[in-house]
């Protein structure tokens, strides 16, 4: 008989040689071929070095399934930690925004026919959005929400859904619920071209805690939308309070008949619409629900007198609140 092959060598076919197997099939060629006992013997041996054969194969198939599902577990966990790193910048920027709002507040905000200099937008620079806080919050959110924010144009989705950092619901000093939070965010845009269609859909999700069976998980709680440029195509800048209405959200509609719909009894979402040249002066705005509420004004068409009169011509219930 020829020497067997070192142990783990690979042989001519590729394949790793089953040396045990095939010196004992080389040794019936020492049996009368024509006898049943070397029939048998043969035919058995084929069949186990084929089963050893396939047994690598599937061996080789679960390496390979494992070590794919070990590189996306490492992709989710990598994701998971610069979502985290992400979220904490975020909460960095905003907690230096409130910071820097109150070294050097600026109470108000000039409104634009008062200003010597109107600054005009220019979609190469963009603009910015800044979400400020959120009042009136259903009594059954006690502890952080979750604003997630979209731009459509129409009824078209321009982006991904996007997250902001959660927001903790404020309380007093004897610890009871303010109803409110104030994730102070600002999002900026650049070259985005004029377009009247465009409008920013906002929904806020209550964040229920973490159990031992599971993660923590959100809930709607209510959405709105808000024009981004105004019918003549100019940016929709200003210092807008906004309605929110019971899910779902409705991309399909204009935001002007979000008075149809069914509000929630106060809780209004407060943000502001810059463009870039005038950062500077937003970002010391002094970001204040008991302070500088009164400053923003609600899109036309959406002051509680309007919604209650769009739900009595549709002979529905008054505007409800938190369900």
């Amino acid at each position: 008989p020829q020497p067997a092959s070192p142990a783990g060598g690979m042989g001519a076919d590729g394949r790793i040689p089953l040396t045990e197997e095939e010196e004992e099939l080389r040794s019936l060629e020492a049996l009368p071929k024509q006898s049943q006992l070397y029939a048998l013997r043969k035919a058995h041996l084929q069949e186990m070095i084929q089963l050893k054969y396939e047994i690598q194969r599937l061996q080789q198939e679960s390496q390979k399934d494992d070590l794919e599902r070990q590189v996306q577990t490492m992709k989710k966990e990598h994701q998971r930690r610069e979502w985290i790193i992400q979220q904490q910048q975020q909460l960095l920027e905003a907690k230096y925004r409130k910071h820097m709002a109150k070294e050097n507040p600026i109470g108000k905000i000039p409104q634009a026919e008062e200003e010597a200099g109107e600054a005009e937008y220019l979609p190469e620079l963009g603009f910015a959005i800044y979400v400020d806080y959120i009042i009136d919050l259903p009594t059954r959110v006690q502890q952080q929400v979750q604003v997630v924010y979209g731009f459509y144009e129409g009824t078209s989705p321009k982006t991904a859904t996007k997250s902001l950092p959660l927001a903790d619901v404020e309380v007093d000093r004897a610890g009871a619920s303010l109803h409110r939070a104030v994730p102070a965010v600002r999002r900026q845009l650049k070259k985005v071209p004029p377009n009247s269609l465009y409008k920013l859909v906002v929904e806020v999700q209550n964040v229920v805690p973490a159990t031992l069976e599971r993660g923590p998980r959100t809930q709607p709680i209510g959405w709105t939308m808000l024009r981004l440029f105004t019918q003549d195509s100019t940016l929709n800048k200003g210092l807008w309070r906004v309605p929110m209405f019971t899910p779902p959200i409705r991309p399909d509609l204009l935001p002007e008949d979000l008075a149809q719909l069914h509000s929630i009894a106060g809780m209004e979402i407060f943000l502001r619409i810059a463009p870039s040249q005038e950062l500077d002066l937003h970002d010391k705005f002094s970001v204040n629900p008991d302070t500088t509420r009164m400053q923003y004004k609600y899109p036309e068409g959406l002051q509680k007198r309007d919604l209650e009169r769009a739900v009595a011509m549709a002979g529905g219930p008054p505007p409800r609140g938190g369900y």
